[in-house]
């Protein structure tokens, strides 16, 4: 069915994994308009079933999967969509799997395939789009991190390398020196709905190294997710959160590559900034 659809609907390339993977059942290439092999790909998960139909909402089918796969699909260099396939209708519906499109569940995790979603020919441009988006996520959130220091900051900040930066400065995102003062900036990004603890205890045992290399004692310690339940933070990462003034938590929501907005400790989002205040409009971010 997924063939057919590729190859008839979309005149495109489908190549079948004939060996055991890991939740990767086939790529699919993307042809131009000159019949040309672009070498963009997209890898497929394939499901078919009626089973996979029978939980639905109005607007979508609800897809289950284990967090052994969701951990190797989300680090994989290729995106991936998920295809369910309706043996009854013959359609196909897809979705792509990202950390901001599933619930973290007790045991596994669920997203929302859909059904506007068909394999067919009015899909190419969505397809198109998935296939080009840039796969280099630490760069994209690099960026915002940068973006948003600059907003928040304008006037005030300067950033490495702006100036020198220390030879032995090690691991953190960014150095800054913000009216005057040199401050530390590092992110730590949710891929896989929490944010782990392990890697948060990480960032911050390089705190007392980084300070001797740069003299800076303060630390602004960006949490990143395109997930807004990831902000609902597991009791393990709860306990690791720092009791420590020198360690500023920024929450950052993710929305749409690389732009991201600061969550307010009364969960809104802010929408700019006046001098160094932000600015809010009464968006919260589990609304």
């Amino acid at each position: 069915m997924v063939q057919e659809a590729v190859e008839q609907q979309l005149h495109w390339i489908l190549r079948v994994k004939r060996k055991v993977d890991v939740g990767i059942d086939a790529e699919i290439e993307i042809i131009n308009k000159n019949r040309k092999a672009t070498g963009l790909l997209i890898s497929a998960q394939i499901k078919c079933g009626k089973s996979y139909f029978r939980e639905r909402n109005k607007r979508s089918f609800v897809f289950r999967g284990e967090l052994t796969h969701l951990r190797y699909w989300l680090d994989h260099s290729l995106p991936v969509i998920v295809i369910l396939c309706n043996p009854e209708s013959g359609n196909c519906h897809w979705t792509e799997v990202t950390a901001g499109s599933m619930t973290i569940l007790e045991a596994g995790w669920k997203m929302e395939v859909p059904r506007a979603n068909r394999l067919d020919r009015d899909a190419k441009w969505q397809l198109e789009r998935v296939a080009q988006r840039s796969q280099l996520l630490d760069d994209l959130i690099n960026l915002a991190v940068y973006r948003w220091l600059n907003e928040k900051y304008s006037g005030r900040i300067q950033i490495a390398s702006m100036f020198e930066m220390p030879r032995d400065y090690h691991w953190y995102s960014h150095l800054t020196r913000i009216d005057g003062t040199m401050v530390m900036v590092h992110h730590i990004y949710d891929r896989y709905g929490r944010f782990d603890p392990d890697e948060l205890q990480e960032a911050l045992s390089y705190k007392p190294y980084n300070e001797r290399q740069c003299g800076a004692t303060k630390l602004i310690l960006c949490l990143v997710s395109s997930s807004r339940s990831a902000f609902r933070f597991q009791e393990p990462f709860a306990r690791a959160l720092p009791d420590d003034p020198d360690v500023e938590i920024v929450r950052l929501l993710q929305d749409g590559g690389s732009f991201i907005y600061e969550i307010t400790e009364d969960d809104e989002l802010v929408d700019g900034y006046d001098g160094c205040v932000p600015l809010t409009f009464g968006r919260k971010l589990l609304e």
